[in-house]
């Protein structure tokens, strides 16, 4: 990333973290999270206010990351219970008619 950097001067940077703020904005909806950040939004912070935007930004997107992974862990937990418990059976696989048997 950083050779990256240096030849774009210092674009890639942005651009590879609004790719990881759509990864985690595209992610949410998954584990019911709202977030309340894309790349475009994190791009206007980023360019309309110079050096707080930058720290706004990023601290958005933190935020989210962290909300996100609260999400998953619970979600992670659940399913871990489901299949200690000798008593429930684990989930039939859910496809679009493609499966056999």
């Amino acid at each position: 990333m950083m050779l990256f950097s240096v030849l774009t001067f210092g674009v890639y940077k942005y651009v590879w973290l609004a790719e990881i703020v759509d990864r985690i904005c595209d992610n949410a909806a998954e584990y019911d999270v709202e977030v309340r950040q894309d790349s475009e939004t994190f791009f206007v912070w980023m360019i309309l206010v110079p050096v707080l935007g930058y720290l706004v930004a990023m601290y958005r997107a933190i935020r989210d990351t962290n909300r996100l992974a609260e999400a998953y862990e619970r979600s992670r937990q659940k399913r871990t219970e489901v299949h200690d418990n000798p008593n429930t059976k684990p989930p039939r696989p859910v496809c679009g008619g493609d499966c056999l048997g």
